[in-house]
């Protein structure tokens, strides 16, 4: 008999680090502003404190596992039992290792005492640390969110018939799929299959199917999304094995969205018979998606190895995505640096880097402040960049960052060295060859002590950008200049990269804070934006601008602007739900300072 209660319960025995105190305070109220869905129905809608989709992606390691189960600590789904949740196992985020597999079909489950969403294995085998996986948190009470149960009445052989508006006589519908335990913190019913979905032309219904054919369990729940209307901006697509496109376990996906990008990040669910097909295929393995580094091609692929059979089809939510974030831990630090390990980075002496420092990623702690400016550097030793402090100081562990790579140059982003011919006092004046630059221009600029890999030049400030009219200490024409906020001569030498109106985001938007008495408070000023509000796992990249919205006279510094000093990084705020562009040295935030912005939903 199966130890079912003594299980669960050690899945809540989970060694966590302490939080502040008003950290503390702050989850203790979230965990209790929430509702759950109403058990009983087939297909039900989800209700949930979450108010915006995001994903994320979760790796199992020693302090976060319990058995056969991951805890996932994340403000989007922490104390939120009724957050509709969908996971896809990743071999390798980012194109590269820990490259772990987890041949087990996979589910959620909501465990009451922690107040944690956590991600197990349903035969029960123990959570193996460095899998990874992909993870949508979808609002309940979403138009298209349901949570479906089998019993008696809507199950039968191997199948549980979904019964709802959304779908009921909707071949082409897309459906994503993933077991969920206990839907609300309620319940508790195992299913070890995989599963896909099929649509029965003659019922007009869908259904969540068992691949191995066994017998659907009466009680097992399933998380359901219809389409990809609440999915916080994720591409469909449907990908079908053929002899073209499969090796081995896997099939390749061919699309403008994964193709060359590492970081994408996928969902998938197999798919009997798409579009109501009158023959389908089975394939009985739990399915991965993985990046694969020789094809360059994200693949879908079965976790036992066993060969993918031609005609499986998977229906996919796509992410595309040239950002990430990195933490700095003790395996990937060595003295003022955090280096990166990462397809779209490694071995890329070209690519431009944009960092921005994150003090708590998904809105949970870390929680590390790194007073000093930040840059990136290129080790040809290794052939990895790295993230490392100008001051020369020690990479504290834990501190994170959001990171966004630009393949190379381009019209909108390029280069800029200091040299005798362009720099003055503090400042160096952005050569105007790569495009023509306006005083509305929207720039953002990440230090780099050795561009492609050459040279190396310190230059321990925060920087700036700020638009010159020509009447400024250099004397030459109207242009943009960057500058050292703390008013230390420019070095020459000195690199940065620089990115005009987000030219090479990969599909970041743009945006300007101007920090007044309504929107800052302390070392933060606040950011009302619809891309970031209650969402976070949203990522934020941030330049300071000392002469916002529109030119002023005069160059920084200058009495119709302000200048702040200190390195800033980015937050999430619990009680707001708002992103903050903060100061890292904790002081006080100038008013009528700008800051640029470029930001993802997540």
């Amino acid at each position: 008999m199966d130890q079912l209660t003594p299980r669960r319960a050690a899945g809540t025995r989970l060694l966590r680090r302490r939080l502040p105190a008003f950290v503390l305070t702050l989850a203790a109220a979230a965990a209790f502003a929430v509702t759950t869905p109403v058990g009983g129905a087939s297909a039900q809608a989800a209700t949930t404190g979450v108010t915006v989709p995001s994903h994320f992606t979760w790796t199992a390691s020693p302090g976060n596992i319990s058995g056969d189960s991951t805890s996932i600590f994340n403000y989007a789904t922490n104390g939120q039992p009724g957050a509709i949740l969908f996971v896809t196992p990743d071999y390798d985020p980012g194109g590269v290792c820990p490259c772990t597999y987890d041949t087990s079909p996979v589910g959620v489950w909501y465990d009451t005492s922690s107040g944690r969403w956590a991600i197990f294995n349903e035969n029960r085998t123990a959570m193996r640390a460095g899998a990874s996986f992909n993870v949508l948190v979808v609002p309940g009470g979403s138009a298209s969110a349901l949570v479906q149960t089998a019993t008696l009445v809507n199950s039968r052989g191997d199948y549980t018939t979904i019964n709802s508006p959304l779908t009921n006589g909707a071949p082409g519908a897309m459906l994503m799929v993933t077991p969920v335990w206990n839907p609300g913190g309620t319940g508790g019913t195992y299913n070890n299959h995989p599963v896909g979905v099929s649509y029965n032309r003659l019922g007009r219904r869908w259904a969540i199917f068992n691949e191995d054919k066994a017998g659907m369990t009466v009680r097992a729940s399933f998380n359901v999304l219809v389409g990809t209307s609440d999915s916080g901006g994720g591409t469909p697509a449907l990908q079908t094995a053929t002899s073209a496109n499969t090796r081995a376990d896997s099939t390749f996906i061919s699309n403008p969205a994964t193709n060359g990008n590492p970081n994408t990040v996928v969902f998938a669910t197999p798919d009997f018979n798409p579009n109501g097909a009158l023959a389908g295929t089975y394939d009985p393995a739990p399915t991965g998606i993985y990046w694969s580094t020789a094809a360059r091609q994200a693949a879908a692929f079965n976790e036992s190895q066993a060969p993918m059979p031609v005609g499986t089809a998977f229906n996919l939510i796509i992410y595309p995505s040239t950002h990430f974030t990195w933490t700095a831990t003790p395996a990937n630090t060595g003295g003022d640096s955090t280096y990166i390990n990462n397809f779209a980075t490694n071995n890329q002496p070209g690519a431009v880097l944009f960092i921005t420092p994150n003090w708590n990623p998904g809105g949970v702690c870390g929680c590390v402040y790194d007073t000093a400016p930040a840059g990136v550097w290129y080790d040809t030793s290794s052939g990895r960049w790295a993230i490392f402090n100008e001051d020369r100081s020690a990479m504290p562990a834990g501190a994170s960052f959001n990171v966004l790579v630009v393949p190379g140059p381009s019209s909108s982003v390029f280069v800029q060295t200091a040299t005798t011919a362009n720099t003055a006092g503090q400042g160096i004046m952005i050569d105007s060859s790569p495009t023509d630059l306006y005083g509305d221009t929207s720039l953002m600029v990440t230090q780099v002590w050795n561009p492609g890999g050459s040279g190396g030049t310190y230059n321990n400030a925060a920087v700036g950008v700020g638009w010159n009219p020509g009447t400024g200490p250099i004397g030459y024409g109207s242009g943009w200049v960057i500058f050292n906020e703390n008013g230390a001569a420019m070095p020459v030498g000195a690199s940065f990269n620089v990115m005009i109106d987000a030219g090479g985001s990969g599909g970041g938007t743009l945006a300007q804070q101007i920090t007044t008495s309504a929107n800052t408070s302390s070392n933060s000023t606040f950011i009302n934006n619809a891309e970031t509000n209650d969402n976070p796992n949203a990522i934020v990249l941030d330049t300071s601008n000392d002469t916002p919205a529109s030119p002023v006279p005069g160059f920084p510094p200058c009495s119709d602007c302000s200048v702040d000093p200190a390195p800033a990084g980015v937050w999430w705020s619990y009680i707001g739900g708002e992103a903050a562009v903060f100061n890292e040295d904790q002081s006080a935030m100038p008013l009528s300072t700008g800051v640029n912005l470029i930001s993802y939903p997540s």
